[in-house]
């Protein structure tokens, strides 16, 4: 199950897809409950991460939500890939479960799985409107994480682009400097009161 991980670290995602396939095929014959809920989040992960997001959803709710306890810290990084399956349906739903993988990465002392929350949360928030939010999450995620697959590179240059766009490239560049400027204590503060907005309907999001 950990094989998965380093074939998608060093951008193959088709032999990332196989192995994670075969580790559950592998946890299923041996009728082990903890080695088939592992498999299955990182074959959630492995589809999260190819952009298939609708194959992921079922495995890593399964995965996540039926876990055996926090020894399996595989699950760390399974939570935000949770967050971003919801995230591609649209709407508001990806947002506690975004709040629960940073609480997790948090408690955990998961620094790196916590950058790459904030990252896909600042796309989140940009497709619902809070762009000011998304620019400064989205400077500080970019600073401690500038690489990743291939895929992930396009897909985080288009919202960057699409940021862009709407606020001006000096404002952008602004903000995300303002973002790297924060420490992980207050970029949490920010990533946390972004989400906490959208529990009342009428606010819109105006973050200063």
């Amino acid at each position: 199950s950990w094989a998965p991980y380093a074939l998608a670290a060093a951008d193959r995602p088709e032999a990332a897809g196989l192995a994670a396939t075969q580790a559950l095929a592998v946890a299923e014959r041996l009728h082990s409950t903890a080695a088939g809920n592992f498999a299955r989040a990182t074959l959630g992960w492995v589809l999260a991460e190819a952009g298939e997001y609708d194959a992921a959803l079922p495995l890593l709710e399964t995965s996540v939500h039926d876990a055996l306890g926090p020894s399996l810290g595989i699950l760390s990084s399974s939570r935000t890939a949770l967050a971003r399956a919801r995230a591609s349906r649209g709407g508001r739903g990806c947002l506690e479960e975004f709040r629960a993988a940073i609480d997790n990465h948090q408690r955990m002392g998961d620094a790196f799985d916590l950058v790459i929350a904030i990252g896909f949360l600042a796309e989140s928030l940009a497709q619902l409107g809070d762009h000011v939010a998304a620019a400064r999450l989205e400077g500080w995620s970019a600073a401690y994480n500038p690489g990743g697959a291939a895929g992930r590179r396009q897909h985080h240059d288009a919202i960057v682009s699409g940021l862009a766009d709407i606020l001006g490239t000096d404002r952008l560049a602004a903000l995300q400097a303002d973002g790297r400027s924060r420490s992980q204590d207050e970029i949490v503060a920010v990533a946390l009161a972004a989400i906490d907005q959208y529990e009342a309907p009428e606010v819109n999001p105006t973050s200063e």
